[in-house]
């Protein structure tokens, strides 16, 4: 701003200095009653007007007293040519004072651009140091989950394994917890206190990132910017775990049968949403969520989310992603059917137990048998052989069934894109077929001529034979 005064002061400066010399010049020529007007030259057409008024020799005087325009006089040459003098080098002094100002403001607003430019490394680099971070712990919350789910898989096997009920002489789940099964829950609740830690540390990375990119102030928290909001979501999800002596179970009676659940295998089936967070790892580690990616999805006015990055991976491995989706949705759903079906049976319908416990299914003693049950669903066969009799069994193989049909017809795309041609194997394609198909001709056409020679030979020989006679 300074330097935008200083020139324009000397400008001003200059300018009037040029006034009083043509000023003086004009008195020692001209009475004091007329003075030549000073004219604004801010564009050349002024120029060009007192070039023409030279060329003519005439030039408007204006009464400095009351303003109204006298008669044209005439004017010597050296007049017209000190005029036009005059006017140029203001006009030369007006140009390059607006040649200075703009440049100063281009300076200025340069300078402005690359402070923006740096401040937006500086923001971009700090969130991304942060998204590091938040990287790294998503992959911490990650495995712990695994190693909660797997333990407490396998507890829950243990808890529910056979034992032979010497009252009714039948074997039955036995649903009593151990030394060992107790060390293990133990160990499962210290995992899961532990992810609650990691997720208030994600947190308060996502809070130092909404602070650095100005969507936050330092006065800010968890509570005033609304992540409060997913945390707790998250650490419900989270916490779900069975206590060390829990050794609940309920039983009933439905659909001619009788049922027995373990309150520790309808806890496992909701540590099994925890399995959300491979698809979160997934997100970190993905292609589609670079930096990179999201600056092209930017200029074609694209947001990557969940969405975008399921379909982009599906289209770039469709055999890989497949194939996961369905390992993963066999494993799960026979799970669920199992925990459903194994304390299920209708053989105790005749039978007094002493206890509560229904007897085991031993249809769905296997996890083999059960995962046929869920492929023939998944595939809509219904094979028929062991199929659900609860209501929740049905239900998880009614959801499979939907699930199945979702990558069977994924898988057909997938098999179609494969039998496709790609453009320069249908032009190859289309110039063997046309070869083909013109060798076809060219037989056709020497057999229709073999043809029609054996048929002119019937006829003359006919014809032969006729005269003979």
């Amino acid at each position: 701003m300074e330097a935008n005064a200083n020139i324009t002061a000397n400008v001003k400066i200059s300018s009037n200095q040029l006034n009083d010399e043509y000023k003086l010049k004009n008195n020692n020529n001209h009475n004091n009653k007329y003075e030549i007007p000073i004219m604004n030259v801010n564009n050349h057409t002024r120029i060009i007007e007192m070039t023409q008024f030279t060329k003519d020799n005439k030039y408007h005087q204006v009464d400095k007293y009351d303003g109204e325009l006298n008669k044209t006089s005439s004017r010597s040459m050296q007049e017209d040519l000190d005029d036009l003098e005059f006017l140029s080098k203001k006009y030369i002094i007006e140009k390059e004072k607006n040649y200075k100002l703009e440049a100063e403001k281009k300076k200025n607003l340069f300078r402005e651009e690359q402070q923006k430019k740096l401040t937006k490394k500086l923001v971009s680099f700090s969130e991304n140091q942060k998204l590091r971070h938040i990287k790294i712990v998503d992959i911490f919350i990650c495995f712990f989950v695994l190693c909660d789910i797997s333990l407490s898989v396998y507890t829950n096997m243990r808890f529910t394994s056979d034992e032979y009920d010497s009252n009714d002489k039948v074997y039955k789940e036995k649903f009593e917890t151990d030394q060992q099964i107790v060390d293990l829950r133990i160990c499962i609740m210290f995992i899961v206190f532990l992810i609650e830690i990691l997720l208030v540390i994600k947190y308060h990375f996502r809070l130092k990132i909404l602070r650095s990119a100005l969507f936050a102030s330092m006065l800010d928290n968890i509570f005033t910017t609304g992540l409060y909001k997913k945390l707790l979501l998250e650490m419900i999800i989270m916490i779900p775990f069975s206590f060390p002596n829990l050794n609940g179970y309920f039983s009933g009676h439905m659909l001619f049968g009788k049922y027995t659940y373990s309150l520790d295998s309808f806890i496992l089936l909701l540590k099994m949403i925890k399995l959300y967070y491979i698809v979160t790892i997934y997100k970190h580690l993905s292609l589609w969520t670079s930096n990179t990616a999201q600056e092209n999805a930017k200029n074609y006015k694209t947001t990557i989310g969940s969405n975008f990055i399921l379909k982009a991976t599906i289209k770039k491995n469709p055999t890989i992603s497949i194939l996961f989706m369905m390992i993963l949705s066999i494993s799960l759903f026979s799970f669920m059917i199992r925990i459903f079906e194994y304390g299920f049976s209708t053989e105790d319908e005749d039978i007094e137990l002493s206890s509560s416990k229904a007897i085991k299914n031993q249809k769905f003693n296997y996890y083999l048998d059960v995962i046929w049950v869920v492929i023939i669903s998944m595939t809509t066969v219904g094979y028929g052989d062991i199929f659900p009799r609860t209501h929740m069994g049905r239900f998880v193989a009614f959801i499979s069934s939907i699930v199945g049909m979702i990558i069977q017809s994924l898988l057909i795309v997938r098999l179609s894109d494969l039998v496709g041609l790609s453009i320069d194997e249908k032009k190859a394609y289309s110039e063997i077929k046309k070869l083909d198909d013109q060798n076809k001709i060219e037989q056709l056409s020497c057999i229709m001529i073999k043809s029609i020679f054996k048929l002119l030979k019937v006829k003359h020989d006919q014809e032969m034979s006729k005269k003979e006679k």
